[in-house]
């Protein structure tokens, strides 16, 4: 079954009018006391904040039953429906919209905006009236250069702007930066999650129109995920909150939108999966693998290393010998944002933390130094920096290259990759080892919650505390425990 855009738009007219004429005849015929009016105005606006978040998520899960019974879909059935979604979103705004006209009538303000009929009102739409400004793709140089002064924002960054700048334009036309509304924002959401992934890559997709590629019925596999939208929707609210700032416009239309996507929440790794790994090839020095002239001990060293830290491979990939220091007994590994292909996710994420225990029994220090005598740069000299992020490389040759059906079977069924070292890392510190919250916040790099005001005074554990509270984790494998010093035989790098 499908929903056309012809059938949801007459469903959605027909629906309108007959909830309008209910509530005229309801403000005429009912008499409140003040304390009654006042509630039912409580109610229209919690009505209202609720519909509002739905079409601006594109969470439907409370209206689903409700717009399924207006189309007389059937509500088991109703996700698989083509068009569903878009239904939802125009019931959701038309409901809105009737509610606020309820609203007016109660408080005498009955004058009615052509809106009612079209549902394409909503209270961050941009300004009536015959555009002015200039169209968005103009603006787009502008406000990466804007970002390069302010933030310092990396090349792919950027790209990843002027990407997102021309699925808009694609999607929704190069319009005037003062007509873009709220509704071309939803349908710019809307449209992107029924395009294929990957399109100008695949040969299918490369030469299609978004118009034709709009009309076909591509798998939900294939298409874009929730994920890669979001990123889409904040890039374009980025911008357009700076255009808010140079007032060419008066209001931020991506402001509420949102998407329901999945984070990145690998799957955690069990004591079997841990044992595995460290009895894998690469931990056995009489390996094929272990003896390749490509195998590294960097790459000996990086699951360990996100396993033993709980740092984001990104930050491991990253990190230059320079930010590296003995302190107060322990080797300190500065994660910072400081040098140029050097980024952190948020201003958490600098942070200082020792090396565990067992990076030490494994010969962490000696590694550092053999690599300051060969001359490296980076902790991990021995794996690839990745050009749009600096783990993206290391990510790839773990879960692409090295994370195989017959070395590791049922890893990537189960979606067991190299961020699910940080999964595992933080479970065992806040269960097993019982470290308090805030502790493991400090050296995972997480924004401090649960603190209130109270984060910005507090000024953390100190690296002794850190050390000795890092070295309360620790995972019972025959396999970690039996490794020793394997590394030195790898060359350092390639």
């Amino acid at each position: 079954m499908t929903l056309t855009e012809s059938q949801i738009k007459d469903t959605i007219r027909a629906y309108v009018e007959g909830e309008r004429e209910g509530i005229e005849d309801e403000a005429i015929s009912k008499l409140r006391t003040p304390a009654m009016q006042e509630a039912y105005e409580g109610v229209l606006l919690d009505d209202i904040a609720t519909y509002d978040y739905a079409a601006g998520h594109a969470d439907y899960r409370g209206i689903a039953i409700q717009v399924a019974k207006l189309f007389g879909v059937d509500p088991v059935e109703a996700a698989s429906v083509e068009g569903f979604h878009r239904a939802c979103r125009e019931w959701a705004i038309a409901t809105a919209e009737l509610r606020r006209y309820n609203l007016r009538l109660l408080k005498g303000k009955p004058t009615e905006p052509a809106s009612i009929n079209n549902t394409t009102h909503h209270p961050t739409a941009t300004h009536a009236g015959k555009p002015k400004g200039p169209p968005i793709s103009l603006l787009v140089e502008p406000f990466i250069e804007n970002r390069v002064k302010s933030r310092g924002i990396r090349e792919n960054s950027q790209e990843n702007y002027r990407q997102h700048v021309r699925a808009f334009v694609d999607v929704i036309g190069d319009k005037a930066v003062d007509a873009v509304t709220y509704e071309d924002a939803c349908r710019f959401r809307d449209d992107l999650l029924r395009l294929p992934k990957n399109r100008n890559r695949n040969p299918v997709y490369r030469e299609v129109s978004v118009g034709s590629l709009l009309a076909m019925d591509i798998s939900a596999k294939d298409r874009l995920s929730g994920r890669t939208v979001a990123e889409h929707l904040t890039s374009l609210k980025a911008i357009f909150a700076w255009l808010t700032v140079r007032r060419e416009i008066t209001h931020n239309p991506f402001e509420t939108v949102g998407v329901p996507h999945e984070s990145e929440s690998y799957t955690q790794y069990t004591l079997d999966d841990l044992d595995r790994i460290f009895s894998s090839e690469l931990y056995q020095p009489d390996s094929a693998y272990a003896n390749k002239t490509t195998t590294t001990a960097g790459q000996w060293w990086l699951p360990l290393l996100a396993l033993y830290t709980g740092a984001r491979p990104s930050e491991l990939v990253q990190l230059r010998l320079d930010d590296i220091r003995e302190s107060e007994g322990s080797i300190v590994l500065s994660i910072s944002d400081r040098e140029d292909g050097q980024e952190v996710k948020t201003a958490a994420g600098r942070r200082e933390l020792p090396a565990h225990r067992e990076l030490v029994r494994l010969g962490i220090a000696d590694y550092i130094l053999a690599l300051r005598e060969q001359g490296a740069q980076r902790l991990l000299q021995g794996v690839a920096l990745g050009k749009r992020k600096a783990g993206d490389q290391g990510g790839k040759w773990y879960n692409e290259r090295y994370r195989t059906e017959q070395r590791l079977p049922g890893f990537k069924e189960a979606r067991k990759t190299l961020y699910s070292f940080r999964h595992t890392h933080i479970t065992q510190a806040l269960n097993a080892a019982q470290v308090e919250l805030r502790t493991v916040q400090q050296w995972v790099g997480h924004e401090r919650g649960q603190m209130g005001a109270t984060r910005f005074y507090d000024k953390g554990a100190s690296i002794p505390q850190l050390q000795t509270a890092l070295d309360r984790l620790n995972w019972d494998s025959e396999a970690l425990r039996s490794l020793g010093r394997q590394w030195e035989d790898m060359p350092l790098f390639r």
